[in-house]
């Protein structure tokens, strides 16, 4: 399981890791701020049952939250960074 595994990161890559996730969690807040400012219905679907990933096996996950963190900057291997 994931969740019995650890990595350890280096300080720049926590801190990448990190903005990264500040910027999601703040794009959220926003989309959730302009909807009720618009007045649109924010619909919190608790009936829906979700397919647990590995990190919420044993949690009750209401969403998840998935961020694509680029282990290798395009300028520097382009092949390497698209996957090849």
């Amino acid at each position: 399981m994931i969740m019995d595994k650890s990595v350890e990161l280096d300080q720049e890559t926590k801190a990448i890791v990190k903005r990264i996730l500040m910027r999601s969690l703040f794009k959220a807040k926003r989309d959730y701020r302009h909807a009720k400012k618009e007045k649109l219905e924010v619909i919190y679907d608790e009936d829906k049952e979700l397919n647990p990933v590995e990190r919420c096996f044993n949690m009750k996950c209401k969403a998840e939250l998935f961020n694509f963190i680029p282990l290798v900057p395009a300028k520097d291997d382009k092949d390497a960074a698209r996957g090849h």
